[in-house]
């Protein structure tokens, strides 16, 4: 690991640890402020170092940026070891994944996915089946 890989490294962790004081991305109370898919520049760093944060205007989302989204150039030799969830790749991957998640549940919450009444219908049950709202 060169000078300059670890004192990117030391950056990208102390925004991880600002990440963790400041909290979790919470979920939308309203479907206008839903999560997109855009990060802070904090967040960037911690999943991705600077270039996540230098490419966060793009119009796609960010977890395309982190540490191990890409292809092998963009997998991260760090501090901590590679096995471990707080190693770039770790970070990387992991926050990804958050992001889609938050996606994901953003777009159920909201019923973005299906407007033609499909989930309502598997979430309380139709032709006779019940669904998950009325089992006990």
């Amino acid at each position: 690991m060169t000078d300059g890989s670890r004192k990117e490294e030391k950056i990208s962790l102390e925004s991880c640890k600002e990440n963790v004081a400041t909290g979790v991305l919470s979920l939308a109370k309203k479907k206008e402020n839903r999560f997109l898919g855009k990060v802070s520049e904090q967040t960037a760093l911690c999943r991705g170092g600077s270039f996540a944060a230098e490419h966060r205007d793009t119009p796609w989302n960010d977890w395309g940026n982190y540490y191990a989204m890409g292809d092998a150039s963009s997998k991260r030799d760090g501090i901590v070891k590679s096995t471990c969830p707080l190693s770039p790749n770790g970070r990387g991957i992991n926050g990804a994944l958050l992001d889609l998640e938050l996606q994901r549940i953003g777009l159920i919450k909201f019923n973005l996915l299906d407007n033609s009444g499909t989930f309502e219908q598997f979430f309380k049950g139709r032709d006779g089946i019940d669904g998950p709202a009325l089992k006990t």
